[in-house]
């Protein structure tokens, strides 16, 4: 095979290329005006499509129950999900005196929204309902769908429940727009009136939106319990955010907390071996004048050191010494 190189004369006597030649058949490079076209036109449907990809949800809505309960396909099976904060108006309640007009209007925007979509599932407190239904704020396209039907007037924010821990000034925000419009629900000065009851039952905080009565209560507090529990916890452990607020009780010392007949949480520790230590003690000896005035006059600290820090106890006092 013979390569060698061919001088071609265009147009342009000036413009030469140098092109292989190989047995005899010079090769040109093919290079298309338009290419550059396709190009851009190419980047420019990746980009329009790329949010379709960014927000794609990874759970299909196989069916809309009602305006606030929708059927999802969840690690293979249905499950029905009952979306946080929300209590749209009734529309295939088994009391047929209980569906309301709106209340079809609310299924049928949620219909619009949700069916045939892919969601995304937030969860926040219990996973689960007393029904068994999953509970959950509902994420389409990105957005917040729960809000979004108290936006529009289609639900008002339920706080029956206790306030939202992570959307309470947005949920706040949204009903207060739609009050001011009379969007829906709050259209009809009859279910207006209805609602503004619902809600005064179901105890609606009326503070700020970043802080609620039962926050401001427990920063007061060192430690707090449910009135169905023998366990005390501090204020910010991860099981005493989840107590009820007509369930929660607090106390302004250990010592308190340990009168109640309550024991420390294992998650938060509020003491430290030596001072689970120091707890039996008192038990028993809980009968004796000295330990009792030892423990009332002492004012131990709620922080107390790490396990890695060296805590002594001296027989006499009980007092602790740090290294």
């Amino acid at each position: 095979m013979t390569i060698g190189f061919k001088k071609r004369r265009g147009r342009n006597p000036a413009a030469l290329e140098d092109l292989p030649l190989i047995e005899g058949r010079i090769i040109k490079a093919k290079f298309s005006p338009k290419r550059p076209l396709r190009i851009f036109s190419l980047l420019i449907a990746f980009l329009l499509i790329l949010p379709a990809f960014l927000y794609a949800g990874q759970y299909g809505v196989i069916r809309v129950v009602d305006g606030d309960t929708i059927i999802i396909s969840y690690k293979g099976k249905p499950e029905k999900v009952r979306l946080l904060r929300v209590n749209t108006p009734e529309s295939v309640h088994p009391d047929k005196k209980q569906n309301i007009p709106i209340g079809k209007i609310a299924s049928d925007f949620t219909k619009k929204r949700l069916k045939g979509k892919y969601v995304d599932l937030e969860f926040e407190g219990s996973f689960r309902g007393r029904y068994g239904r999953l509970l959950a704020y509902v994420f389409v396209d990105g957005i917040n769908f729960n809000l979004e039907l108290v936006g529009r007037g289609l639900s008002p924010y339920y706080t029956k429940y206790g306030p939202s821990e992570k959307y309470d000034k947005e949920f706040r925000e949204a009903e207060r727009y739609a009050r001011k419009h009379k969007l829906n629900i709050w259209g009809d000065p009859e279910l207006t009136q209805r609602y503004l009851r619902l809600k005064s039952k179901w105890g609606q905080y009326r503070t700020s939106a970043s802080s609620s009565p039962t926050t401001v209560q427990t920063k007061m507090w060192k430690y707090v319990a449910s009135k169905r529990s023998e366990v005390f916890h501090h204020p910010d452990c991860k099981w005493a955010k989840k107590i009820s607020p007509k369930n929660l009780i607090g106390f302004k010392s250990k010592e308190e907390a340990i009168k109640s007949g309550r024991r420390p949480c294992e998650s938060c520790k509020p003491f430290s071996l030596v001072m689970k230590i120091s707890l039996l003690l008192f038990q028993q000896f809980m009968s004796a004048e000295q330990g009792c005035d030892f423990f009332k006059k002492k004012d131990l600290p709620i922080s107390w050191p790490h396990h890695s820090q060296a805590v002594k106890f001296t027989i006499q006092g009980m007092s602790p010494i740090h290294k």
